[in-house]
């Protein structure tokens, strides 16, 4: 009877034994479990997953990871945009196993340059209360999107909430209200018909309209967007939007009112699925400009 008990102790207890602990990227590096390094990721924008993660288990054990979400990521050099991780990652290496990960993350600077391959980050803390429930906000509700950049900006640049715009703005009021609950803001009016820069459905007349068109095929439902950025790939504005794009030839077509950009240039980007498919150059005619 003695020996019988023994054996069920062993058999209830084994499954416990060998399961491996899930640890953060700090907590890994500083046991010399891991080798990680964070640079740029041009193939997407600096709102979906702009970063990328390179990680080696140099263990001789399974090693579990975690990207805790609202990690904000610092650039190397000050010139680039830092980060606040937006999707929590759960990552297991096999000894000596290599992974390579794009990170869902948000700009913290809108007035910082976009990364690329050469511009590396670094770890730091967890994001404040505000900033925190916001991210947590756009992992569960999936809102990896122009829109919930521009309430990232409000917080973290501290502009007025009437900044937060884009073409859904049912989502656009829900992220004022998140915004306002937090700064102590009062909700602004909604932009007027003619409010260009603030309303994606404004019926003002262009002063100068700028426009072309995208061909595209599709052999299966996807997200299109067409978005222009300025020189140092910070979103200004989304041009055309469908989250349910149906497959089949397509010629997505644009057009913007050139006077109430000032740069020289932009780039218009085809958004395939949160990643960069098609970027032109788009000239500014200097004259016409207001």
């Amino acid at each position: 009877m003695r020996a019988f008990i023994l054996i069920i102790s062993t058999i209830v207890l084994f499954p416990f034994a060998g399961k491996p602990q899930t640890r953060s990227l700090t907590e890994a590096e500083k046991q010399k479990l891991i080798q990680f390094s964070i640079h740029g990721n041009e193939g997407s924008t600096h709102y979906i997953r702009p970063l990328m993660l390179e990680v080696k288990n140099i263990s001789n054990s399974i090693t579990n990871l975690k990207v805790e979400n609202g990690l904000v990521l610092e650039a190397g050099d000050s010139a680039y945009q830092n980060f606040v991780v937006t999707k929590e990652e759960i990552l297991a290496l096999k000894p000596g196993q290599v992974k390579e990960v794009q990170l869902y993350a948000m700009c913290l600077e809108s007035s910082d340059a976009s990364p690329d391959v050469s511009s590396d980050y670094h770890l730091t803390k967890l994001a404040d209360s505000s900033l925190l429930g916001l991210t947590k906000k756009i992992e569960k509700e999936e809102l990896f999107n122009f829109e919930a950049q521009t309430a990232v900006w409000a917080l973290s640049c501290k502009y007025p909430i009437d900044y937060i715009t884009g073409f859904d703005t049912v989502l656009t009021r829900q992220l004022i209200g998140y915004v306002a609950d937090e700064t102590g803001q009062p909700i602004p009016p909604a932009p007027a018909p003619d409010d260009y820069e603030r309303n994606y459905y404004s019926t003002s007349t262009y002063k100068l309209k700028m426009g072309g068109e995208f061909s595209y095929n599709l052999y299966e439902n996807r997200s299109i967007i067409i978005a222009m950025f300025d020189k140092d790939n910070i979103v200004v504005r989304e041009l055309y939007k469908n989250l349910v794009e149906k497959p089949g030839d397509h010629k997505l077509k644009f057009e913007f009112d050139a006077t109430a950009y000032t740069d020289d240039f932009y780039y218009l980007k085809v958004i395939d699925n949160g990643d960069v498919a098609i970027e032109m150059k788009v000239d500014i005619p200097k004259r016409d400009r207001g």
